[in-house]
């Protein structure tokens, strides 16, 4: 229903509908519950690959994946607990702390691997950050505490949070 004499608002129109499809599809599959195509097939790190690519797509911020080894021995049900926590990680920088830039990394030695996911955003308020008070931020430690790891998080008010979890 583009007026006449503005069509060049066409391509603009299909660029939001093929958006809006994407994220109508990508919400089917959260609330499903579903493992990632790339998470189940390739790894974790494809997993997480893939969600960056997603962020990126999505939403006006620069979204980036750091450090990523081959870590192919990381079994499935840990697999998805990290990419869960990565994922969780990200609503949060964009929900909560409006960030512009998000920053997610791997990284794994022969005893712990650490995921790290930060962002430039306006960070919690104190108050928040030192009890750890959403629900996302509980899920994200609980899912740290099945995996036998430790969450950390720290928050700079104004310049944004790192969410790092330790795991063996």
């Amino acid at each position: 229903r583009i007026p006449n004499g503005q069509e060049s608002l066409n391509h603009d129109a299909a660029e939001i509908a093929r958006l809006i499809d994407e994220a109508i599809s990508l919400a089917k599959g959260l609330t499903r519950g579903l493992i990632p195509a790339r998470l189940e097939s390739d790894g974790l790190e494809s997993g997480l690959t893939e969600l960056v690519e997603h962020t990126q797509r999505l939403f006006p911020v620069s979204c980036r994946v750091d450090g990523l080894e081959s870590n192919s021995g990381i079994e499935a049900n840990v697999a998805l607990h990290v990419y869960r926590i990565a994922q969780e990680a990200i609503g949060n920088a964009l929900t909560h702390g409006h960030a512009s830039r998000i920053e997610v990394s791997l990284r794994c030695t022969r005893r712990f691997c650490t995921l790290e996911v930060s962002d430039n955003g306006q960070g919690l308020p104190p108050s928040k950050a030192e009890r750890v008070a959403g629900i996302g931020l509980h899920l994200m430690r609980y899912r740290t505490d099945v995996l036998g790891g430790r969450f950390f998080l720290r928050s700079r008010p104004g310049k944004g949070v790192m969410v790092s979890i330790r795991y063996p």
